[in-house]
């Protein structure tokens, strides 16, 4: 049997990753330029390589206790996917629930290994919908809801992939503050991108395996 995690360390890394939840979500929050994220709207979590659900950030339930949902997709869909991706989902047919929640996913590694994934889910103010707003009650069916991101990749080495891009700026009312609000959001994965691996580098993939699995265990 595998010997438990020396108990100050589980306490540890615990308050380390929700310590970094909550600074992706502050980013975010600072970052944006959307009166709907501004007004704390986003929510932040980080799952494991497994997309178990380890981490959240203070948020509505709806958002971060199925934010592992939006991301576990992703693994079916790509089989090349890398440091530096960042990947946008918001259909409900792959795990997301109101359309206007862009849930923006980045895979963190350690070397070639897969460790964690961080979630940044963000309202957005306009989603090219045909009316000037993200609550459609009347809306006759989806396609009526605005733009789709079906788990696109929206950043690879970490560089926008311009023509996806290009294609929201050109669907959305408020380009400008919808590129602010993309920024916004893809950055805040990616100072907990930092963060995590800055964890692993600390304590090795091998502990935060194990401190993984006993914290699922809890």
């Amino acid at each position: 049997m595998t010997q438990a995690l020396d108990p100050v360390v589980f306490v540890t890394l615990a308050n380390r990753l929700d310590s970094i939840v909550r600074e992706a979500m502050q980013v975010c929050v600072q970052s944006s330029r959307s009166a709907t994220i501004q007004a704390r709207d986003p929510s932040a979590s980080i799952s494991d390589s497994k997309v178990r659900l380890v981490s959240i950030a203070q948020g509505l339930p709806v958002h971060v206790l199925t934010s592992n949902m939006a991301i576990a997709p992703i693994p079916d869909l790509f089989d090349d996917i890398a440091p530096g991706d960042c990947f946008l989902n918001n259909t409900p047919f792959l795990g997301c629930a109101h359309h206007a929640d862009y849930c923006f996913c980045t895979p963190v590694f350690c070397g070639d290994k897969l460790m964690f994934w961080v979630m940044l889910r963000t309202h957005q103010a306009d989603t090219g919908a045909p009316v000037p707003t993200v609550y459609l009650p009347f809306a006759k069916d989806v396609y009526e809801e605005g733009l789709h991101w079906p788990c696109v990749r929206i950043q690879r080495d970490y560089q926008d992939v311009a023509d996806v891009v290009r294609i929201a700026t050109a669907n959305i009312r408020i380009p400008e503050q919808f590129h602010g609000d993309f920024a916004a959001a893809v950055g805040a994965t990616r100072i907990a991108e930092r963060r995590l691996v800055a964890l692993i580098e600390k304590y090795g993939p091998e502990a935060i395996g194990r401190f993984l699995d006993e914290w699922i265990d809890y």
